[in-house]
C-alpha cells in the first residue's frame, strides 16, 4: 500500500476524530461518551458506505484507523482539550472531508453504481459522521446551520463523476474532485460563507431550539432505522461484476451477460478477471405421456369373446384413435358403432350383442366403451 495513502488515511480519520472529541468533552461527557462520539465522528461515514456497497468494513481491514481514533481521545482526556479545534486541525479536517467524498464516489463508480447514487453516496460518506456526532452531542448539525461541508463534498463528488464521464482517468478525476472539496471547505471557513437562510423572528429561534432538542432522540432513531433498511440495499448487493472492479470474496463467482468471472488477488487488491464466456445450459423438458404418443396395444383374439366380451378386454380400445379402435374390433371379430362423437348422439338399435362394442369419441379418441 503507499505510504503517503496510509498517512493520509490516518490523518483524516484521526482529525474526524479529534473534532469529536473535543465536541463531546465540551458538553461534558465522560470518558465513554467521548470514545463513542470520536469513533461515531471518525467511522460512520465509511462504514455507511461500505454497508450499502455490501463489502468489508474499513476499520477492520485497516486497523490502525481504530488507533488514530484511540490517539484523538488520549490526547483530548490527556491535554483536556474541550475548546473548538484550531486551524490546523480544520485543515486536516478538510483533507479527511476530502478523503471521504472521493474514496465514497469512486467505489461507488467501481462497483458498477450510475453517477447520481455514486455522488449522493460520496456525499453521505463525507458528511453522515459529523452529522451523527452533532446529534449525539445535542449541538445544532454544522452540516445544516453552517459552513459548507455538503455543498464541498457534493460539487467535489459530482466534478470526480463529470471527469470521468468526459474520458479523464481515475487517478485524475479523483485529484480534481479531492481539490475541490478542501478548497470550498477552506475558503468558506476564511470567508464565513453559508448557504442562504430563511430568517426568523427571535421567538421563532427560540421555539426551533425548544423542538430541536426534543426532537434530538427521535432523529437518532429515524437515522438507525434509515441505515438498517439500506444495509441489504440490492443493487450495491448485487453490483455487476466487470473485468478489474473491486471484489470482497476470493474465488467468488459472477455471470453477467454470458461471461464468469472470478474473484482473484492482483497485488494486494481482489478484483474480477477478465471473465470467460459461458455457455446457457439448456435442459430438455422430459415428455409426458399422453395419448397421442403412448402406443396402445390391442388385445389378442379369444374365441370366447364369441359368447361374450369382457368389459375389462372392451377397456383396451379407451385412449385409441376412432380409426384405430375399429380396425383392433375388426381383427378382434367384435361388431363396432360409435354411440357418440364429441356433442353429437347417434340413434342406436336396442338389441343388446354380447360380441358388439358402442364407444365414444371425443376429439377423434375413444374415451369409453360399452359391450353390447
Amino acid at each position: 500500500m503507499n505510504d503517503f495513502l496510509v498517512v493520509l488515511d490516518f490523518l483524516s480519520t484521526f482529525a474526524f476524530a479529534l473534532v469529536g472529541a473535543r465536541l463531546a468533552a465540551s458538553r461534558f461527557m465522560d470518558y465513554g461518551g467521548i470514545l463513542f462520539v470520536a469513533s461515531v465522528a471518525a467511522l460512520t461515514g465509511g462504514t455507511f458506505r461500505n454497508l450499502v456497497l455490501d463489502i468489508p468494513l474499513t476499520w477492520i481491514e485497516k486497523p490502525y484507523l481504530l488507533g488514530a481514533v484511540l490517539l484523538a481521545v488520549v490526547l483530548t482526556i490527556v491535554f483536556k482539550w474541550s475548546k473548538e479545534v484550531g486551524s490546523f486541525v480544520l485543515f486536516i479536517d478538510s483533507i479527511g472531508l476530502g478523503v471521504s467524498t472521493v474514496a465514497g464516489t469512486a467505489l461507488a463508480l467501481d462497483l458498477n453504481l450510475d453517477p447520481i447514487p455514486a455522488i449522493l453516496l460520496g456525499l453521505l460518506s463525507a458528511v453522515l459522521g459529523g452529522l451523527t456526532r452533532d446529534l449525539l452531542a445535542q449541538v445544532p448539525p454544522v452540516l445544516l446551520h453552517r459552513e459548507t461541508n455538503g455543498t464541498a463534498a457534493f460539487i467535489g463528488a459530482s466534478a470526480l463523476v463529470v471527469a470521468i464521464e468526459a474520458g479523464a482517468n481515475q487517478e485524475l478525476a479523483s485529484a480534481i474532485g479531492f481539490v475541490l472539496v478542501i478548497g470550498i471547505r477552506l475558503i468558506s471557513i476564511k470567508q464565513n460563507w453559508n448557504l442562504p437562510k430563511i430568517k426568523a423572528s427571535s421567538l421563532g429561534l427560540f421555539r426551533f431550539a425548544l423542538y430541536s432538542q426534543l426532537m434530538v432522540k427521535r432523529t437518532l432513531s429515524v437515522l438507525m432505522a434509515v441505515a438498517l433498511c439500506v444495509v441489504p440495499f440490492p443493487q450495491a448487493n448485487a453490483a455487476a461484476a466487470k473485468a478489474g472492479a473491486t471484489c470482497t470474496k476470493l474465488k467468488a463467482t459472477s455471470i453477467v451477460k454470458g461471461k464468469k468471472f472470478t474473484c482473484i488477488k492482483s497485488g494486494k487488491k481482489l478484483v474480477w478477471d477478465k471473465g470467460v464466456l459461458v455457455k446457457a445450459v439448456v435442459t430438455k423438458p422430459t415428455p409426458t405421456p399422453s395419448s397421442s404418443t403412448v402406443k396402445l396395444t390391442c388385445p389378442k383374439l379369444d374365441s370366447a369373446d364369441s359368447s361374450g366380451i369382457l368389459q375389462i378386454r372392451a377397456n383396451a380400445l379407451v385412449g385409441m384413435s376412432e380409426p384405430a379402435a375399429e380396425e383392433c374390433a375388426a381383427s378382434l371379430n367384435w361388431g363396432f358403432r360409435v354411440g357418440q362423437r364429441d356433442s353429437e348422439m347417434f340413434a342406436t338399435t336396442k338389441d343388446y350383442r354380447f360380441d358388439r362394442v358402442t364407444v365414444t369419441v371425443m376429439l377423434g379418441v375413444v374415451t369409453r366403451v360399452d359391450v353390447g
